[in-house]
């Protein structure tokens, strides 16, 4: 099972790299399926989450944000 769940992940890594869908987009998809069991989309939702809170902090840093 631990497979499947490294599988989906990097699948999702590259639907995310390639921006062919919004984190949304991939909730609402997997959301219908039994295929993704919460904690695969829970760690990809706080690590996509994540990587948005440093990208403001490094905006707001650079002085771009008010």
């Amino acid at each position: 099972m631990r497979e499947a769940g490294d599988e989906l992940l990097a699948v999702l890594k590259k639907i995310e790299d390639d921006k062919l869908l919004t984190p949304l987009q991939i909730v609402r998809a997997l959301s219908g399926t039994g295929v993704a069991h919460l904690g695969v989309v829970k760690g990809f939702l706080a690590e996509t989450i994540e990587k948005e809170r440093r990208d403001i902090e490094n905006v707001r840093f650079l002085g771009y944000v008010g």
